[in-house]
């Protein structure tokens, strides 16, 4: 079947998914982020979550890696394409070096289930496009990488509308590099807004200023693109680091369970780590993270609904370093809590808005622990890095 994409007026689809949100939708939601969905009629939606994807009328969050080929050797993209659906994620950034072969990969991608963002290396663009944009396992095209450092917005926009005009149907794709302002200037020019944000070891000097340490950039940098999607109700796809900058460590699997988390606090609409392969990393030479990264999958996999569906607040930890989220769904709580502080353990006590009695217990037996839920209070200690999940139920 033809994939469909289409934009859901905002206001006519919320007042519609009032009425049946707690119904109809939730039941159909535990299984979002499976990556044997059939594959058609995507489209994005701006009521559940901000601009939040859909594919076959159910909100979609895109979970990968991008696959970085520098040669005409499909075996290793197969390879990688493979490893992704044996561990259950949902989409991959792929290049396309040759036409014949690429038919092959986007065939195979279809039989596993995997969704396919396409970048252009070494072949005409609208070409590919044309040829391709009828398969059924095509997400979207990835029209500009690094963006802010080369391309200015209007000659993006150019291409983008260039594309539509062949392929309405699809979207187009663009990754915004770095931390700065890029997100105001860039955020218009495209469909899905990636972007980067890599802190582990980052070499440049042009970090953001007063925050209280390197790793809560990340939340630092969605947050900012969050606010500037949110002007075009366009979502957000994080560019999450797995790769070593030169003459630094590559992530380990608890800074990688970190970045994830912050993330998703911050409101992100899909994730695409960085890199399965590329010329210097290999996630599988690293087989703590590739272990990490499946069980983080699994954990995105069981909080879908929650995240797509659930109501969520930022709680107040009283430490600039450690972040909180509190998402209610179908009369559950859910508690997200991150220490990103390498050093330092924190004493975290979170009030709640609301007054309940419900009983918590961690919600992912392989995550740290330890904090208490007493007279409307959530508190204990956190300890650096750690990331907390609770559920609170009757």
């Amino acid at each position: 079947m033809m994939n469909r994409i289409k934009t859901i007026n905002f206001y006519h689809f919320l007042s519609a998914a009032l009425l049946f949100l707690s119904g109809l939708l939730g039941f159909f939601l535990f299984s979002l982020i499976s990556h044997n969905q059939p594959m058609s009629n995507i489209s994005w939606n701006n009521a559940i979550q901000v601009n939040s994807i859909k594919i076959n009328e159910k909100p979609f969050f895109p979970l990968g890696f991008y696959h970085i080929s520098f040669q005409l050797e499909i075996q290793k993209k197969m390879e990688a394409l493979r490893d992704m659906a044996a561990a259950g994620f949902n989409t991959i950034h792929a290049s396309c070096n040759d036409l014949n072969e690429y038919n092959t990969f986007l065939d195979e991608a279809e039989r596993l289930g995997v969704y396919v963002i396409t970048e252009f290396k070494g072949t005409e663009p609208l070409d590919v496009v044309a040829k391709f944009k009828n398969k059924p396992a095509v997400l979207g095209w990835s029209i500009a990488d690094d963006v802010g450092d080369h391309e200015n917005s209007y000659q993006i926009l150019e291409i983008h509308k260039k594309i539509k005009a062949i392929d309405p149907k699809h979207f187009t794709y663009i990754s915004i590099s770095s931390w700065s302002k890029k997100w105001d200037d860039y955020a218009h020019v495209a469909d899905l807004i990636g972007g980067q944000s890599y802190p582990i070891g980052y070499p440049f000097n042009n970090r953001p200023k007063k925050l209280p340490n390197h790793l809560i950039e990340v939340n630092y940098v969605f947050n900012k693109a969050r606010t500037a999607a949110d002007r075009y109700q366009h979502p957000v796809i994080a560019n999450l680091q797995t790769f070593s900058w030169k003459e630094s460590h590559f992530p380990t699997p608890d800074e990688v369970q970190n970045m994830t988390y912050q993330a998703l606090l911050s409101g992100v609409n899909g994730i695409l780590f960085y890199t399965y392969e590329d010329r210097e990393n290999r996630i599988k030479e690293h087989p703590d993270v590739w272990n990490r990264l499946k069980l983080i999958r699994a954990e995105i996999n069981k909080m879908s609904p929650v995240l797509l569906l659930g109501t969520v607040r930022k709680l107040n930890t009283k430490w600039n370093d450690v972040l909180a989220n509190l998402w209610t769904y179908r009369n559950i709580i859910y508690v997200v809590i991150i220490n990103t502080s390498q050093t330092e353990t924190r004493q975290v006590s979170l009030l709640f808005p609301f007054q309940t009695n419900k009983i918590s217990q961690p919600l992912f037996p392989e995550l740290p622990s330890g904090m208490i839920f007493q007279n409307g209070t959530f508190s204990g200690l956190i300890q650096p890095g750690d990331v907390h999940v609770y559920q609170l139920s009757q």
